[in-house]
């Protein structure tokens, strides 16, 4: 008897050990799974928030860098071709007002002569 009373007392006690424990482990792993949830959702939460944001200040930074050189270039280009313009058109006028001061120069330098040379 004595033997029996404590095969069912062992049976018992292992069932309700491997029950606790069941219900440990899944407890546990409910825990633990919940967790993991949470840490991968905030982590793929996370993660495009901050590419979003990296890419985003390296746009704002690239564009910004790219729109000073670009203007830096803009800036040079035109006054360089303002400059030539204004060299082309100096030069233009010069040529005009030289041709028209010889012209009138050798006009007046032609009357002069044939004034002098009709008085002789």
């Amino acid at each position: 008897m004595r033997c029996a009373g404590t095969q069912q007392a062992l049976h018992r006690h292992s069932k309700s050990t491997q029950q606790a424990l069941r219900r440990h482990s899944n407890k546990a792993l409910r825990k633990h799974s919940k967790s993991t949830q949470r840490a991968v959702h905030k982590h793929s939460t996370g993660t495009p928030q901050a590419l979003e944001q990296g890419a985003t200040q390296a746009l704002e930074k690239g564009a910004a860098e790219a729109l000073e050189k670009g203007t830096a270039q803009a800036l040079e280009k035109g006054a360089a071709e303002a400059l030539n313009r204004h060299c082309t058109s100096t030069q233009q006028a010069l040529r005009s007002h030289s041709k028209k001061a010889l012209h009138r120069h050798s006009a007046g330098a032609m009357q002069a002569l044939s004034g002098r040379c009709a008085g002789i």
